[in-house]
């Protein structure tokens, strides 16, 4: 195990090496697993919310935050094809009050295989 500025920049775990890079705020920008690009994420400028990340299979995470940087609703695509994976709405108080499944065609996205990368 390696770290850098209380950062984990690299571990080793069944022969292979994980390695993780960042900005200059802190935020991870990518891992990577034995030299490969598995995941990189894109930031919004000057230190802010998670806008996307980008997996090695070609999957994209998207996430749409309201004006209180609050994560508001998660996107995943892949080959010009776009699925909600939900819908976060809060209380009063800011607290998460409910979250609303993503629907495509009436199906579950998870009925769809799509879930089985991300776990």
């Amino acid at each position: 195990m390696s770290q850098d500025r209380d950062r984990l920049t690299k571990i080793t775990h069944n022969g292979f090496d994980y390695t993780f890079a960042y900005d200059g705020f802190g935020n991870r920008k990518s891992v990577s697993i034995a030299g490969k690009a598995a995941v990189s994420h894109d930031y919004k400028a000057k230190n802010g919310n998670l806008l996307k990340s980008t997996y090695a299979n070609g999957w994209e995470v998207a996430y749409t935050c309201d004006n209180l940087d609050r994560v508001t609703e998660v996107k995943a695509s892949k080959d010009g094809t776009s699925y909600t994976i939900g819908r976060y709405i809060y209380d009063k108080l800011g607290r998460v009050a409910r979250f609303v499944d993503g629907q495509v065609s009436g199906k579950s996205i998870r009925n769809m295989g799509i879930w089985k990368w991300f776990r």
